[in-house]
């Protein structure tokens, strides 16, 4: 009994240490010190000891687990940066001067300059993999450490790059809607505007786009040629493309080719910087070394500035230029549109700003941005006896930002363009934009769904069956007049919060 008593403490054996203590002051009085300390010696083997074993193994699973989660912190630790000559603003955007060009180094080495007069954002990837650069305008050069399971990207506009290790120039004019990225070293991955998705881009290469026309150009970098060939500044047709590779979606077709060039003979590479070409950057114009004759078709197909013969190289109109709609402080729109803002919710949504509301009231920006927050409730949905799942979409489809095209409400008119692209900021993954036409039901609309920023769209591309993205298709935006960009609502209870940053039109 003693040796359980010892191992395995219960309320009888304390007790009957109790009833020993008590019979002992029965007959003898108050204990003396030796017989206190064999009472005290009792209690605490019974107590003490079998719960310092029974706590043993908890307290070993313990600190096991705070040693995994300390260690789990410190491996998810992002990767560590240093920043100088770029001034942080209270968004979160770094910005260079228009005196200084700025850099940041990284821990893992891999470094990116900006030249001047830039503004970009950085997130860090965890585990220290990398980080996700944003161009918001300028140029940057970045040198990407190659290391296993290293996740950088630059987005530029609606461009994007993927890359694990490499070096390359990119530049970004949000005003011109100019994108262009040269390859120093390695190979990435491109997307965006027109450019297919995983669109390879290898060393020596250069992919210009340009969201006015929808086009883009892939052409061998001459400035990027080996250590030999820059000392002899001439090289055989087998070392680089005579022509760019041009993949273009909406270029003016019907342009012939260069003539096939003979290898045996030297091309000396010309670089032109032509103020009439849609994409920014040089191009790469192969002119071979033969009597004049043989270059009149050169000439012709690409019109420079070292040709000024009026008579072969005939002038190109310059294209109208692109509009930046302006947000005025009370929502009035002007540069584009003359409408104003507004902001409207499903019957399933709460707003916290703006703080009040009334159907389509008036959205006034705040720092320049359009912004709306709150909640929106979940679908009710119900398949009994029918065919398929019905919902209560229709009166409870979330969040739509929203402006008209112009100050009366009429429809757009003459004033409509070819193209629009918005810029907007949210929390979810899943946006749409929308187009009203003059005369429809409140309830019919045209959309573009899974829309994302900075994409350029024309009314081709708006369908009449949203979700099933099928239907009619608008001829133009001349009848629009009203756009959104919706948060919709979903299967559960979701908070929402975007804002449109600019909106963008194009001839």
């Amino acid at each position: 009994m003693k040796g359980k008593r010892d191992v395995f403490p219960t309320a009888d054996s304390t007790c009957q240490c109790l009833g020993d203590l008590a019979r002992r002051v029965e007959i003898s009085g108050v204990p003396p010190l030796a017989e206190w300390a064999d009472i005290d010696r009792r209690l605490d083997r019974t107590w003490r000891v079998p719960s310092l074993r029974r706590l043993g193994p908890v307290l070993a699973v313990s600190a096991l687990a705070i040693l995994c989660a300390a260690g789990y912190l410190v491996a998810r630790r992002p990767l560590g940066y240093r920043v100088a000559n770029c001034a942080l603003s209270a968004k979160g955007v770094f910005a260079t001067t228009s005196a200084r060009s700025g850099v940041v180094a990284f821990d893992d080495g891999s470094q990116m300059s900006v030249e001047k007069d830039a503004r970009f954002r950085l997130a860090m990837v965890p585990f220290g993999h990398g980080a996700e650069v944003s161009l918001d305008d300028g140029e940057a050069h970045l040198a990407v450490v190659h290391r296993p399971g290293a996740r950088w990207s630059v987005q530029a506009g609606p461009f994007r790059i993927d890359v694990t290790g490499t070096r390359f120039d990119v530049r970004w004019s949000r005003p011109l809607g100019r994108f262009q990225l040269t390859m120093v070293e390695g190979e990435v991955l491109v997307a965006g505007g027109a450019i297919p998705p995983a669109t390879h881009l290898r060393t020596g290469q250069t992919l210009s786009a340009d969201l006015m026309t929808s086009s883009f150009t892939i052409a061998d970098t001459p400035s990027r040629l080996t250590e030999a060939h820059r000392a002899d500044d001439t090289y055989s047709a087998k070392t680089t493309s005579a022509e760019p590779v041009r993949q273009d979606s909406g270029a003016p077709r019907g342009s012939r080719p260069l003539p096939p060039a003979t290898p045996a003979r030297k091309r000396t590479a010309i670089a032109t910087r032509n103020p009439h070409l849609t994409a920014a950057g040089t191009q790469s114009v192969q002119v071979e070394a033969l009597p004049p004759p043989s270059i009149e078709p050169v000439r012709a197909l690409v019109p420079s500035p070292l040709f000024s013969t009026p008579a072969v190289a005939a002038p190109v109109a310059p294209k109208p230029s692109l509009l930046r709609v302006v947000f005025g402080a009370d929502g009035q729109l002007s540069n584009g549109f003359t409408g104003e803002t507004s902001v409207e919710g499903g019957e399933g949504t709460s707003f916290s700003a703006p703080a009040s509301w009334n159907d389509r009231s008036p959205l006034r920006p705040e720092a320049e941005l359009l912004c709306a927050s709150g909640t929106v409730a979940a679908l009710v949905c119900v398949n009994e006896n029918l065919p398929k799942m019905h919902c209560n979409w229709d009166s409870n489809w979330g969040v739509a930002i929203g402006w008209y095209a112009r100050a009366d409400h009429k429809s757009w008119g003459d004033a409509a363009v070819g193209a629009i692209a918005v810029d907007f900021r949210g929390r979810s993954a899943s946006y749409r934009l929308e187009a009203h036409l003059k005369g429809d039901p409140k309830e019919k609309m045209y959309c573009i769904d899974n829309y994302k920023s900075g994409q350029v769209v024309r009314p081709s591309m708006f369908k009449s069956e949203c979700w099933a993205d099928k239907g009619d298709t608008l001829a133009d935006f001349h009848q629009v007049d009203l756009f959104n960009l919706l948060f919709p609502s979903a299967m559960s209870y979701v908070a929402f919060r975007y804002c449109v940053s600019g909106i963008t039109l194009f001839p």
